[in-house]
């Protein structure tokens, strides 16, 4: 008998996350958030974005409020969600889209970055979240949520 294997393809992990992403946001209007996408390709580049959620809006698709990097376990840039590789081109692909946040997820671990505090001293002064600890981001805890302040989140 052949041993049962569960391997996936980014892109067939990606789909079934915005599958349960959607359903959530169906399911809670309450959050800022209407829908997710995968593969998408950004503003003025042949590169597509892994993984993007966009805000709610009543009459369709409103604008990217995150957009980010999946990489599996075991792939290179899958060991770390903080391969300076994978943060570069999510951080690059934001910038593109003008979107605020984004993150980088090797599935084990998920971080949130904040584009306009890229050039912090310290990787920690620009990432909001990181699965497995809460980082302090101004003296508040920046697991609380994210809130709609307009076209742009905040913590």
């Amino acid at each position: 008998m052949a041993t049962p294997t569960y391997r996936k393809h980014e892109v067939q992990f990606c789909s079934e996350v915005s599958k349960w992403a959607d359903r959530i946001f169906e399911r809670n209007p309450g959050l800022p958030f209407g829908s997710s996408d995968i593969e998408s390709y950004g503003t003025g580049s042949h590169k597509r974005q892994d993984f993007r959620v966009y805000e709610r809006k009543g009459g369709g698709r409103g604008q990217i409020a995150l957009c980010g990097e999946v990489k599996l376990p075991g792939t290179h840039q899958g060991r770390s969600p903080f391969d300076m590789a994978l943060m570069q081109d999510a951080f690059d692909k934001a910038t593109k889209e003008n979107c605020r946040y984004f993150f980088t997820w090797n599935v084990e671990h998920l971080e949130f970055f904040d584009r306009s505090l890229w050039d912090a001293d310290a990787m920690s002064g620009c990432c909001l979240w990181s699965s497995g600890r809460a980082l302090m981001l101004g003296g508040s805890d920046s697991t609380q949520g994210w809130t709609a302040e307009g076209n742009r989140y905040t913590v």
